[in-house]
């Protein structure tokens, strides 16, 4: 694959799915723009991408990491809060919040993505969302102290056989919800 200029490498660990995945983010006041791309994808993963351009995203569904689906996670490394984003091919999505590390927030209202577009074409998928966390004072004030980081993340399956990408695999198993995954969110930062 080659990698367009401010797309970063994401590595694989379990079946081997696709040939390689990247990512891109840009970030501006508690928001931030996230493309995901992903080329060699075999022909049991196809059917499931669907063209729609960036949009409002509105239908929720839980469980999406059991499927196809690419992630975000932005966490206050000051009080260990962080929001993630599921975003899967069929155009669902959903959001969760923890207290620490897989600790769910209960009771909580956490904000969906503002926009989500899906991009296919042969062996190639691109999913982009803007998702933003202004409502959330934990995340706003780690943002502000320059303590927010961001993580992306993409989970590959056929119906039989997942591979899992992220910056890094710990522990010789894919774990999303590693706080070492993440990288401080002032490195996304738009420059004008």
């Amino acid at each position: 694959m080659n990698i367009a200029k401010g797309f970063e490498v994401l590595v694989p660990w379990g079946d081997i799915l696709a040939h390689s995945s990247a990512f891109r983010v840009t970030s501006g006041t508690n928001r931030a723009h996230v493309v995901w791309e992903c080329e060699g994808l075999p022909s049991s993963l196809t059917p499931q991408l669907t063209n729609r351009p960036l949009q409002a995203a509105h239908s929720t569904t839980d469980s999406l990491w059991k499927k196809t689906c690419f992630e975000v996670f932005v966490r206050s490394r000051q009080s260990g809060v962080y929001q993630e984003w599921n975003f899967a091919p069929d155009f669902q999505w959903n959001t969760y919040g923890f207290g620490g590390v897989r600790r769910v927030l209960p009771n909580r209202l956490w904000p969906g993505p503002q926009k989500f577009g899906i991009e296919a074409q042969g062996q190639h998928c691109r999913i982009e969302c803007e998702v933003g966390w202004e409502n959330l004072a934990e995340l706003c004030r780690a943002e502000s102290a320059g303590l927010l980081d961001i993580w992306v993340t993409a989970i590959l399956f056929d119906g039989s056989k997942t591979q899992y990408w992220a910056t890094q695999h710990f522990s010789g198993k894919a774990d999303f919800h590693q706080p070492g995954l993440g990288r401080p969110l002032q490195r996304f930062l738009k420059t004008s």
